[in-house]
């Protein structure tokens, strides 16, 4: 074991299984077949944003129709990539490249050519027609291979939320899906949608989408009664509303996630300010997440760094170094390109436990209602993952 995954282990922290992951699930369902899903005729992946395997057990074991229902299917505990952070992970599915080749390590991230941190919320996931058509204009995002393979087969739909099917319209990748790239309402229309696609001898492959549960855990924390319920609704709906459809007409479903959650409460929060003696050390703000803060430090302060660091906050985090993680494969590939290297920084601040570090750019608003969930880090909460099969 590399001297990183023993230093990981050591703190409780997980390095990611690729060869497990859900980014090889995807690999795998955009090629048709594959070790982890088999080579079925007509499948259905459902990507459940937020979806640690921890919940899934918990809502499962505690409901007699779930655990009736989920005890056929074939579920394996697998992992996601780091960070461990839906636009960092939902690129990686989508585009079939890892963390290392697509540089999307957070929200915000440095991007050199804009000349400021950018917010990737705000912006569409993939590359625009616009941008092609300039051949000397960046773009921050990359191609979506692995959509872009899905949709050379005419039976393929993608189902998402009408928000993000709004930002994502524009996408050269999904706008060559034409109709096929669909949109949906309510969790409750998601289900409408997908059994009117199981229904159509048009369609074998269909990718969905569902958000809610992140956004559940967030605001309620995934210990809270509201984020199992809703939970067991959404199970109740695969349960009732889609399972027996899809055995009817020949389909096998494969429900993953992107992530998983930590719960914490006010003193898990660390805060970081402008003026903190901490950010004098730094050439620029932090990035990335409040569980995975990319840094990058002037050398020769880098030990006046880690004192500060260590006086602040004593043993409510670890300390990578990029070039150690990078070497390490902990991005997935072992090397970076020269042109994205800078958005890895030097260092990477990784919270133990439920630690949450935030730091207040000058710009943002207060958040209109607290937190009381988060995910981005190395935690087993975050990185383990369901794999369930109804084949």
């Amino acid at each position: 074991m590399s001297n990183l995954k023993s230093e990981l282990a050591e703190n409780g922290l997980l390095f990611p299984d690729f060869k497990n992951s859900n980014m090889e699930v995807f690999n795998e369902f955009a090629a048709g077949n594959g070790r982890m899903i088999g080579k079925p005729e007509k499948s259905i992946m459902l990507l459940i944003d937020g979806l640690g395997f921890d919940l899934l057990n918990e809502v499962i074991e505690k409901d007699n129709l779930l655990s009736k229902t989920f005890n056929d299917a074939d579920i394996s505990k697998i992992n996601t990539v780091f960070p461990s952070y839906t636009p960092t992970v939902i690129t990686t599915l989508e585009s079939g490249l890892f963390v290392g080749e697509h540089g999307i390590v957070g929200s915000p991230i440095p991007v050199r050519e804009y000349g400021e941190m950018v917010n990737v919320f705000e912006k569409g996931w993939g590359i625009t027609e616009r941008e092609l058509s300039m051949p000397d204009t960046y773009t921050l995002f990359p191609h979506m291979k692995n959509i872009e393979k899905l949709g050379k087969n005419s039976s393929f739909a993608y189902l998402q939320d009408e928000v993000v099917f709004k930002k994502n319209s524009s996408i050269i990748d999904f706008k060559n899906l034409g109709d096929r790239f669909k949109e949906y309402i309510s969790q409750r229309d998601f289900f409408i949608q997908l059994r009117k696609l199981v229904r159509n001898k048009n369609y074998n492959s269909i990718y969905g989408y569902l958000d809610k549960i992140d956004h559940a855990q967030h605001v309620y924390s995934k210990s809270s009664a509201e984020a199992k319920e809703l939970m067991k609704y959404l199970l109740e709906d695969i349960a009732t509303h889609l399972l027996p459809e899809i055995k009817e007409h020949g389909w096998s479903l494969f429900i993953t996630a992107d992530h998983g959650h930590v719960s914490f409460k006010k003193e898990h929060v660390s805060m970081i300010y402008g003026t903190d003696k901490l950010v004098t050390y730094m050439n620029t703000a932090p990035w990335g997440c409040s569980r995975a803060a990319f840094v990058s430090i002037i050398p020769e302060m880098e030990n006046k760094f880690k004192d500060e660091l260590e006086k602040r906050f004593k043993e409510k985090y670890i300390l990578l170094d990029s070039n150690d993680a990078i070497k390490e494969g902990l991005f997935g590939s072992k090397g970076v390109p020269e042109k994205l290297r800078y958005r890895f920084g030097s260092h990477i601040i990784i919270p133990k436990d439920n630690n949450y570090f935030i730091y207040k750019y000058p710009y943002q608003k207060e958040k209109d209602r607290e937190l009381f969930g988060s995910h981005g880090g190395m935690s087993k909460e975050e990185m383990e993952i369901p794999l369930i099969k109804f084949a």
